[in-house]
């Protein structure tokens, strides 16, 4: 009788739509700034005098500094005086939420709605301005040719305030996100959060409760307590016992989607952790984020809650104060001071929740914290039954009436029978099975010659897929021949870098690499090209003072000091791969890479800031000479005396960095495919002709705070050939060659960075107007066969301003393409373009679980991560058609769900030690699809093709999040940030 077929998984989105009475109970009040228009007319003014467009960053209003005084004086508000609205007509306001009280019979006796009065924010903001005007570069102005308009400003602050509190129904946000500027999207989630207030559960007989705490992204979540746990630590063989605190963290979000009238509700649940043992390095030098809980005033008339809210302290553990002048603030208004954040590090514990503090703090530990010699015991995540059980409990049964959950995904039947996606370096390298034991015997093998018989298998194997990785660089190289440089410090680095390579090829012990294929060895004799940026006489240390209080000129002294020293250290590495070149008599037509090996910086910083880091001048110098580059730190083998073998075996750190390092350059540097893609598109449904010519173009975009805009595109051919498209280009080129090329973009852009800042005229700060050009002009006229056009939705709707990809928008305009121009689908011209498919990740996609198709009726069916990559359709009313791609389970947990027992445990009882990080969901949308195309299984196709080619032949972990040539494409603009002295 044959076994019955295993079910394919579906799965439950963390997703839920509001009911009509969600917000019955709930206020809302709005207050914003006052004195918006004094403010700017000063800093209007403050421009002309210092003759400048702009200000710097540092020189605007310290409107955090206002915030921040704000919540710590007034929990009961959501946030402070954030901005709202869009860039042409932004405004600051301030949020406050309230729960209307009833008695026992329903009847409305009171509000927890508190906030502070007109007046009292006001004789703040005086305050406030007045310490701005404290530092030296603004006092020094306003006391010479600008006191009149200071004095003006001062004038302004003490007429009446320009605005007043006023009230918003909620169910406002139930018919339109958008009024009030947008402010649903900080509301609504503090609404839910608000109504989870003080509320309890229970999981695994612990009794959880939920507490308001501020959120980075200016909205309230929920967190629970400290919950004390004890675990036993795996660390290779040995198994230690440990014991630690974290905190669930609830938070909410609103999200819209193509096709859907209403809102959905995105509930993420996340393990926050705080600092509870002296902290002692801060080896990451951010900023520490603190909560505070107030039990008594710190303000008479100042109401308070005992929500938490978020506050900032300097980076210095030793050293450290509170972010710019907040206790002098606070001490001027004649407010209660804060505990020095000195004080708490030295004892965190001792200032959580306490009946006889005043205050309560806890430090949220972020990676790079350390606690002496150790980092953090408990580690981030959580099983998916233990989120399913948190999810359930908090959104099915407190807030019952309020959410109602979302139907499950359905699987994409048609992969089950499909071959896995293109290899990975890890599928290659895979060593045969050990022959069973039992087999062994029967064989009158021994142990040790079981074990010979797997060491034989092995050796055959290398030798038969040998030719895969060669054929593989090859083919990208297009006739060319590769040259590896290995530029080294100490042997041992280039031992290792050496036998990585070979690994990578596959290579046994008698085996010279593939024909074409060069490696060179070249020590660095002097030491000097390895030396961090010289900077003279300057201290470094004052770097890391804010900018208003270094000393004056010394940014433009450190700036022309750090420009000149890279200039220096670049034209000193490229005659140094000048002479390897004419040495080694290394051929133009050779593809050319290096390995080298950099020191590691001083950690002292009165001798050496990130700023002088040599990094941005190698990788420039490479690029400037055709060579693409891999930077990787000196590596450590094992000794005999420590192995008890002849063989020196490298330490499994080293082991991996180097082993990640050779991947990246030979591999992903490269461009390279193990297999051509044509091989599964046939298979997953595109038909016979196009699958043999199917080119896919992904757009990619870059957009960073420092004001670098910058996109490409990247085609993948079907023959597994990479391409690049730059914006100054009128060409596609082979991605090697992109490579150095965009350094050489990046490098001609420095001049225009400056002060941390790059200006909006640079090459790399691409305009709107531009990259939307680029994009048509792309699929107009540079598309040479049946293409798949892939982009992903929040950089390009937001920077690259393509309003089509907007979800409202989209659902109304799924069969054009609204560009500069708008395109039908019977233009000739876009025949070749079969659709193009917009991808959302993040935050926009919801997190969700396995194998249950309700929240509550399923409690007793495992959830487990997905074991192969998987595709889901999304069954609702929505009438355009999403496409849901979940990646495989990472190999960070795979271990404790393939053991029988273990398969998915709680945290809160055992789980302490286990790193769980389940794969986020990718939604996919074709539109602008050709007719042949758009029948539902074609749309299937259509998004198969992105969602199998989420993966890459250097990565081992798991699957990546975008789909490979946009991956590409992402990863080569990162890679050349730094060159603009963007620090890592």
């Amino acid at each position: 009788m044959p076994g019955r077929s295993k079910p394919l998984p579906v799965v439950l989105p963390a997703r839920m739509s509001l009911t009509e009475n969600a917000f019955d109970d709930l206020e809302i009040a709005v207050f914003d700034f006052p004195f918006q228009d004094a403010i700017d007319r000063f800093t209007h003014q403050l421009k002309g005098l210092l003759n400048k467009k702009r200000l710097e960053w540092w020189k605007y209003p310290p409107y955090r500094l206002l915030n921040h005084a704000i919540v710590a004086c007034s929990p009961t508000v959501v946030h402070g005086f954030e901005k709202y609205g869009s860039k042409k007509d932004p405004i600051r306001r301030m949020l406050a939420i309230g729960k209307i009280i009833r008695d026992d019979r329903g009847q409305v006796i009171g509000s927890s709605l508190q906030y502070p009065s007109e007046q009292q924010i006001t004789e703040l903001i005086l305050i406030w301005v007045q310490i701005w005007g404290q530092q030296k570069w603004l006092k020094k102005i306003i006391t010479g040719k600008g006191k009149m308009i200071w004095d003006e400003l001062l004038t302004g602050l003490e007429d009446k305030p320009q605005t007043q509190w006023y009230k918003i129904s909620p169910t406002t946000f139930l018919n339109d996100l958008y009024a009030e500027k947008g402010l649903a999207f900080n509301a609504v989630p503090s609404l839910l959060s608000t109504l989870l207030h003080d509320k309890t559960f229970t999981i695994a007989d612990r009794e959880v409760k939920w507490r308001k705490a501020q959120n980075s992204s200016n909205r309230l979540c929920v967190v629970s307590q400290p919950l004390p746990i004890s675990f036993m630590r795996k660390s290779g063989f040995k198994e230690s016992a440990e014991e630690g605190f974290f905190s669930y963290k609830l938070e909410f979000q609103v999200q819209t989607q193509a096709g859907r009238d209403k809102p959905w509700i995105y509930a993420f649940l996340h393990c926050q952790r705080y600092a509870e043992k002296k902290l002692t390095h801060n080896q990451r030098w951010n900023d520490i984020t603190i909560l505070l809980g107030m039990n008594r005033q710190r303000m008479d008339g100042w109401e308070i809650d005992s929500t938490l809210v978020r506050l900032k302290a300097k980076r210095s553990i030793t050293q450290g104060d509170w972010l710019e002048q907040l206790p002098v603030l606070l001490e001027e208004f004649g407010a209660r001071s804060l505990v020095s954040p000195v004080e708490i590090y030295a004892n965190p514990q001792n200032f959580w929740k306490n009946k006889n503090l005043d205050d309560e703090y806890y430090v949220i530990h972020t990676e790079g914290y350390k606690y002496g010699r150790s980092t953090h015991k408990v580690q981030t995540g959580f099983g998916l039954a233990e989120q399913s059980e948190v999810i359930d409990r908090t959104c099915c049964d407190l807030l019952q009436g309020v959410l109602e959950p979302d139907r499950p995904f359905e699987p994409d039947r048609s992969l089950k029978s499909l071959p896995p996606a293109l290899w990975t370096f890890e599928n290659l390298s895979e060593s045969p099975p050990l022959m069973n034991a039992q087999k062994a015997k029967k064989q009158g093998l021994t142990n040790e010659q079981r074990y010979e018989v797997r060491d034989r298998e092995t050796h055959q194997k290398r030798r038969q897929q040998q030719c895969i990785p060669a054929k593989a660089v090859e083919r990208v190289l297009r006739g060319k021949s590769l040259t590896i440089l290995i530029i080294y410090q100490e042997q041992d680095t280039c031992d290792a870098i050496y036998q990585q390579l070979r690994e990578t090829f596959l290579l046994n012990e008698e085996d010279s690499f593939p024909d074409r294929i060069t490696i060179i060895r070249k020590p660095i004799l002097d030491l000097q090209l390895c030396q961090h940026l010289d900077v003279g006489d300057l201290n470094p240390a004052f770097r890391y003072k804010s900018p208003s209080s270094r000393p004056d000129g010394f940014d433009d002294q450190w700036h022309k000091a750090i420009q000149k020293g890279h200039r220096e250290k670049r034209d000193a590495w490229r005659g140094f791969l000048q002479t390897i070149k004419i040495e080694e008599k290394i051929i133009q037509d050779s593809c050319c890479v290096a390995f080298i090996e950099r020191s590691e910086e001083p950690t002292s910083r009165e001798e050496f800031h990130e700023d002088q880091g040599i990094k941005k001048s190698i990788r420039e110098a490479c690029d400037r000479e055709g060579i693409l580059s891999q930077m990787i730190r000196g590596v450590q083998w094992k000794t005999d005396e420590e192995t008890k073998d002849k063989e020196r075996i490298l330490r499994p750190a080293d082991k991996g960095r180097t082993h990640n390092a050779v991947q990246d350059l030979i591999i992903r540097q490269l461009g390279v495919l193990y297999d051509p893609p044509n091989t599964i598109y046939q298979q997953i449904g595109i038909p016979e002709q196009q699958a043999r010519e199917l080119d896919v173009v992904a757009f990619a975009l870059i957009k960073k705070q420092i004001g670098v805009t910058y996109a490409l595109a990247v085609r993948l051919r079907a023959s597994g050939e990479v391409d690049v498209l730059l914006p100054e280009k009128t060409e596609w080129m082979p991605y090697p060659e992109a490579g150095y090329k965009l350094g050489q973009i990046f490098a001609d852009a420095r001049p225009y960075f400056n002060n941390g800042k790059m200006r909006n005229e640079s090459p790399v700060s691409l305009k709107s107007n531009t990259l939307v050009k680029f994009v048509e002009d792309t699929l107009i006229q540079k598309l040479e066969r049946p293409t798949i056009a892939i982009i992903e939705a929040e950089n390009w709707r937001n920077q690259g301003a393509w309003e089509q990809l907007k979800n409202d928008r989209l659902s109304q305009a799924l069969d054009r393409l609204e560009l500069r121009e708008v395109y039908k689908r019977d233009d000739s011209e876009l025949n070749n373009l079969l659709a193009v498919v917009r991808l959302r990740t993040g935050d926009e996609t919801p997190q969700y679980i396995t194998n249950r198709e309700t929240w509550q009726k399923d409690g007793d069916r495992l959830s487990r991560d997905l074991y192969e990559l998987s595709g889901f359709v999304e069954r609702s009313d929505n009438e355009v058609f999403h496409y849901f791609s979940i990646g495989r389970l990472p190999s960070t947990i795979k271990g404790y769900q393939h053991i029988k027992g273990r398969e998915d445990p709680y945290k809160i009882e055992d789980a302490g030690g286990v790193p769980f990080k389940h794969s986020q969901a990718i939604e996919m949308l074709p539109f602008f699809v050709r007719p042949d195309f758009q029948t539902e299984e074609n749309l299937k196709t259509l998004c198969r093709v992105p969602h199998y080619l989420r993966f890459s032949p250097a990565w081992t972990m798991g699957n990546i999040v975008l789909p490979y040539p946009m991956h590409l494409g992402e990863q080569l603009i990162q890679d050349r940030l730094c060159i603009l002295g963007v620090t890592e």
